[in-house]
């Protein structure tokens, strides 16, 4: 499976890239994200109330190489197609940490998904991890200045 396109559908977008967003919690990276996601057609209303929620429960901060980051996603029944957003807040957001809720992050960049198929999204969550252990990618993805950047690094990384 290819990390930026699937069956022919863009997963990621410039329009679904939120830099130096202003967002001071979780919660509104999140509703930021998924504006992004409703307003290009991959994810129904109710998507950042689920992930939001879901966060609750089964939180996704995680320790990267340098920087740390945050998957927030929810089921598929809010996904109209697959896709990913990226946020990446002007300050870090305070995001629980994934296995360890007491814990808390403050993370650097957020990548809410949007998968329709379970499987699928595991694929892209191993992708994503293995992208994640290089401190110089996740130095790329923080520091660039425009959304293309952030495509191109990330379609450089299917290779």
């Amino acid at each position: 499976m290819e990390l930026i396109n699937d069956c022919c559908t863009e997963i990621l977008t410039e329009r679904l890239i939120c830099l130096k967003a202003e967002v001071k919690t979780a919660e509104e990276a999140i509703q930021l994200a998924a504006d992004k996601l409703v307003e290009q057609g991959f994810v129904k209303s109710g998507y950042a109330e689920a992930v939001i929620e879901r966060e609750k429960t089964y939180p996704t901060g995680l320790a990267g190489a340098g920087y740390n980051i945050a998957i927030p996603h929810t089921n598929p029944e809010f996904v109209i197609k697959p896709g990913m957003a990226i946020v990446i807040p002007k300050e870090p957001v305070t995001f629980a940490m994934m296995g360890t809720p007491t814990e808390k992050l403050e993370c650097q960049m957020i990548f809410p998904l949007a998968m329709e198929h379970p499987d699928k999204q595991l694929q892209l969550l191993m992708k994503l991890m293995s992208f994640f252990q290089s401190k110089e990618i996740l130095k790329q993805i923080h520091e660039a200045e425009d959304a293309s950047t952030i495509v191109q690094l990330l379609k450089d990384l299917e290779n």
